[in-house]
């Protein structure tokens, strides 16, 4: 990194950001160590609508984006993102498939709750 790897979020400001504007934007970024929770405002320098964008940009050197796991774990396995900060990220969001399991349910219902399952199990980092 041009600008030295991060070793806390406050380095973030030297940074070039990027973020993705979905439906749970929020200015901060959140951050958890040694039981210490830290709300760091953020300005990034790129938006984009998507995820994808912006792991796409953050792996072509643009800068640092915030992402889950498993929408990274593909490129972090390739070598084109490393992860930065990985003593500060929060406790997991747990994932959850709801559905009503009755003898009538379709088969594709649950081979597509079985096929679900396997991809989020393959896709942990």
């Amino acid at each position: 990194m041009a600008r030295g790897t991060p070793r806390s979020p406050q380095d973030l400001a030297k940074h070039a950001l990027i973020a993705a504007r979905t439906g749970n934007f929020s200015p901060a970024w959140g951050f958890s160590a040694e039981n210490r929770e830290i709300s760091l405002k953020v300005k990034p320098k790129l938006t984009a609508t998507s995820h994808d964008a912006v792991i796409e940009a953050a792996a072509n050197g643009l800068g640092i984006t915030r992402a889950l796991s498993y929408q990274v774990a593909p490129a972090v396995a390739e070598g084109r993102l490393m992860i930065v900060l990985g003593e500060w990220e929060q406790a997991p969001i747990p994932v959850h498939i709801i559905h009503r399991e009755d003898r009538s349910a379709p088969v594709k219902v649950r081979a597509f709750i079985d096929s679900l399952c396997g991809h989020l199990e393959a896709d942990l980092v």
